[in-house]
């Protein structure tokens, strides 16, 4: 089971991170929102708290529209 989860995860994540990209490049706040907490949700599930508490900001970054650290967040996403 957790291999079938990994395998899922893995395959959905770089589309993920690629919407996460866009969206914070084009300012784009009902992106960032979905992809993040989609992106939360599954790191979560795997384990990879740091991850997802990366994606819970970049979530609330959409949500309220102050995107002025989301490139840095974002950042630091792609660093875990």
């Amino acid at each position: 089971m957790l291999q079938k989860v990994a395998t899922i995860y893995l395959d959905h994540s770089p589309t993920l991170l690629s919407a996460l990209q866009q969206a914070v490049a084009q300012g784009d706040t009902s992106t960032i929102q979905q992809a993040a907490h989609s992106l939360k949700s599954s790191s979560g599930n795997i384990g990879a708290l740091t991850l997802a508490d990366l994606c819970k900001d970049l979530e609330m970054m959409g949500r309220t529209g102050y995107t002025t650290d989301a490139a840095a967040t974002l950042s630091l996403l792609l660093g875990e």
